[in-house]
């Protein structure tokens, strides 16, 4: 009847964290610079889980520094 998990609203840090993550893949050659710049123009414009993710979906985990 419902969905196991709902397509739950972001929050303005979460956002902020898609931005960064975007902008350290760009840092490390995996974005170009209009590829960076649409796709942090619709994290800030994200509203749904589902937004956000579709954004950084392709890209891998950041590793720490070590």
């Amino acid at each position: 009847m419902f969905p196991a998990r709902p397509d739950l609203r972001v929050s303005d840090a979460e956002r902020e964290a898609v931005a960064e993550f975007l902008t350290q893949h760009y840092a490390e050659g995996r974005l170009t610079d209009a590829e960076l710049t649409e796709r942090v123009s619709a994290a800030y414009d994200a509203r749904r889980e589902s937004q956000l993710g579709a954004l950084i979906r392709d890209l891998p985990p950041i590793e720490a520094p070590q």
